[in-house]
């Protein structure tokens, strides 16, 4: 006599023959915890024709535990369907398995699938348009967001990186709060615009991506403004604005767009090719009265560094 081990297997056929996780009609093993997932499952005899005896019972399983009890139908025409509203039930993101399990007695069938439920999420630009300079560095900023819980995603749970004008993917800087920077090198750039793609991922939290413009300019110099008579005047009486837009080299900018702005009201300046600035009148009537008006002048102009001055 000796000692040893059987395994004794029975085979036969598998009755569930199909199980599948549908969103909107689409076939789906990544889905979104706000979704409503049809769970459909075909429930067949060996030679294809549909079975019309038995019950079938759906769970679902998360984490080790029950997330769906067991919901028991009885089959008549070979399938079974559920509607699965994830988020109606205390519900995580992560991997889930649903099983459907089906018997009338003497026969039996069982099948399961696994899907990932993810949180939705949105990766936001600090500034989603940025000048820069040519052979310089150009800080970029994107805060990085769950937007269930919600909560800010970290290097825990996620990984963010740019891709500046088509070139690698580049990993950026965890600040451990949802924020992610970078330093862009913009070595052998020139004048024009480019594109910065910012890609946030993790396990079982939606890929979000953000898009930021670089300008590539001039530099200039900050914003030279005077008036010619006085910025204090009477209701009858007049006095101009003069404002000086020149490249970092002194080089006067002419051509640009400019205006001036109380708060209410816009002003454009005009260009003064003779003294090369731009200049605005104003009269006591271009305000509502007495008082004093802070204003704000802007100017800017295509390959050209933006200023603003109040």
């Amino acid at each position: 006599m000796y000692d040893e081990t059987w395994t004794l297997v029975f085979t036969g056929h598998n009755h569930v023959t199909s199980l599948a996780a549908n969103v909107a009609a689409v076939n789906s093993s990544v889905i979104s915890i706000l979704s409503v997932v049809d769970i459909d499952a075909a429930i067949e005899q060996s030679d294809t024709s549909a079975v019309t005896t038995g019950n079938a019972n759906l769970t679902i399983w998360h984490g080790g535990s029950t997330i769906q009890p067991p919901q028991v139908d009885p089959v008549s025409d070979g399938t079974f369907s559920y509607a699965w509203d994830i988020d109606s039930i205390p519900a995580n993101n992560g991997t889930y398995s649903i099983l459907v399990y089906w018997t009338n007695g003497t026969e039996a069938g069982y099948r399961e699938i696994p899907v990932v439920v993810y949180f939705p999420t949105t990766v936001v630009a600090a500034f989603d348009y940025i000048e820069g300079y040519a052979d310089s560095t150009v800080d970029v900023s994107v805060y990085f967001n769950e937007t269930v819980t919600p909560k800010a995603l970290d290097g825990t749970y996620a990984s963010v990186e740019y891709s500046f004008d088509g070139g690698p993917d580049t990993a950026m800087t965890d600040h451990a709060n949802g924020t992610w920077t970078a330093s862009i090198d913009t070595t052998g750039k020139t004048i024009g615009f480019y594109t910065v793609i910012i890609s946030g991922e993790g396990f079982a939290i939606e890929n979000a991506t953000e898009v930021i413009t670089i300008a590539i300019v001039d530099a200039t110099n900050i914003l030279t403004i005077s008036w010619v008579e006085n910025n204090t005047i009477t209701f009858i009486q007049r006095t101009n604005l003069t404002v000086v837009y020149e490249l970092s080299d002194t080089t006067p900018v002419s051509d640009a767009t400019m205006n001036v702005t109380d708060g209410s009201t816009t002003w454009d300046l005009a260009w003064d090719p003779v003294g090369e600035l731009y200049w605005k009148e104003f009269t006591g009537t271009d305000f509502v009265g007495a008082g004093v008006y802070p204003l704000t002048v802007s100017a800017w102009k295509l390959g050209v560094e933006t200023q603003v001055n109040d």
